[in-house]
């Protein structure tokens, strides 16, 4: 199961819980007992290596084609 960020709604604290990725249970705050709305982010996602775009521009001198 992923880890995702949740945030109450009555006391505005943001968590970390381990939840399935499809959302059908409902979470509830340790502390006050109310639903906690998912939170959406950007994934981490780093690209390296030849084969993308930015490097596939480029001509063998390093410069635009």
């Amino acid at each position: 199961m992923p880890l995702f960020d949740y945030q109450c709604r009555t006391c505005n604290v943001t968590v970390e819980a381990l939840a399935p990725a499809d959302g059908r249970k409902a979470l509830r705050h340790e502390v006050c007992g109310a639903k906690l709305w998912r939170l959406f982010s950007p994934p981490a996602v780093i690209f390296k290596g030849e084969g993308f775009a930015k490097n596939d521009r480029r001509g063998k001198n390093g410069k635009g084609v």
